[in-house]
């Protein structure tokens, strides 16, 4: 698999991606915390933490973690609003590249004026995956330093 194929599908497909027992704790300590502040039920709170144990992608933890008020990671939606924006991104591109490859081949070369579209697009998308990765990177940030302290 290709660095660019890998970058596409983490852009496109962020909740397939795999976690670790470190996301797993966080996510544990998220709902641990909202239960000690009675905002779980002990019932929602033993199904959270059997969901999260069982979890093993972005996807599923999403899903252990619906109803946890407080959570470094983000709701689904923000998942289908990075997927939809990489791919319009992506096509959009594409085409006009193809587009812009005609008129050079057949009419003479011209600036490449397809990145007045293509850079204020990828800008978007960085900013959609920075708000998407951005709370988890801190929160494991945060963790792997408490580690290292004790």
């Amino acid at each position: 698999m290709s660095a660019t194929s890998t970058v596409a599908s983490h852009l496109l497909w962020p909740e397939i991606l795999p976690i670790d027992d470190i996301d797993r704790r966080i996510a544990r300590d998220s709902a641990r915390t909202a239960y000690q502040r009675n905002e779980l039920d002990a019932e929602t709170y033993a199904g959270a933490l059997n969901r999260i144990n069982g979890a093993t992608n972005r996807g599923h933890l999403t899903t252990a973690l619906r109803g946890v008020p407080v959570t470094p990671y983000p709701p689904a939606g923000l998942f289908l609003a990075l997927r939809l924006f990489t791919g319009l991104t992506l096509v959009s591109t594409a085409a006009q590249i193809v587009v812009w490859l005609m008129i050079g081949l057949l009419g003479g070369w011209d600036a490449p004026w397809w990145l007045w579209s293509a850079i204020p697009s990828a800008f978007v998308v960085f900013c959609l995956w920075c708000a998407a990765e951005g709370p988890r990177r801190a929160a494991r940030s945060q963790y792997r330093t408490t580690l290292a302290r004790h």
